[in-house]
């Protein structure tokens, strides 16, 4: 009965929807800004959000790499090249407050965190983020008690 069925089915109609060409990205440490120059390195609008006062997130702490080489000079290159490149847009204090659409064609809403301004709407195609991370550091089994043992 089930094959009979099948032989039956039409396949679904395509869609096609137009996508806008642009990326929200959210975090600017070094892999947010690196983000941001990709999307706009290929000729893109890059729309790069940040909640603190400056760009460089945790590499801003480090002193050199396992190598040697010196991260700060990286960092404020790096820095630099997001600041003046004219397809990134930078929101610094500011926090993403929500975001609605479809696939493809997104509305965000960007809060600055001091009160100063008023909210932005960007429209963004793609949402990359880079807000980094830590380990799970569970509180459950007396993980790190050493007085239980």
């Amino acid at each position: 009965m089930a094959v009979a069925k099948a032989a039956l089915v039409e396949p679904l109609d395509q869609v096609r929807l137009q996508v806008t060409k642009s990326a929200l990205v959210i975090g600017g440490g070094v892999a947010g800004m690196e983000a941001a120059l990709g999307v706009a390195e290929q000729g893109f609008q890059a729309y790069l959000v940040e909640k603190s006062g400056t760009l460089g997130g945790v590499a801003r702490r480090l002193r050199s790499t396992w190598r040697g080489e010196k991260i700060s000079e990286y960092v404020q290159g790096l820095e630099e090249r997001v600041k003046s490149h004219p397809g990134i847009q930078l929101f610094l204090e500011t926090e993403v407050k929500e975001t609605s659409g479809i696939l493809g064609n997104f509305t965000s809403t960007l809060v600055p965190q001091n009160g100063k301004g008023s909210p932005a709407n960007v429209d963004h195609g793609a949402t990359i983020i880079a807000t980094g991370g830590q380990e799970y550091r569970p509180s459950e089994y007396l993980y790190g008690n050493t007085q239980a043992y």
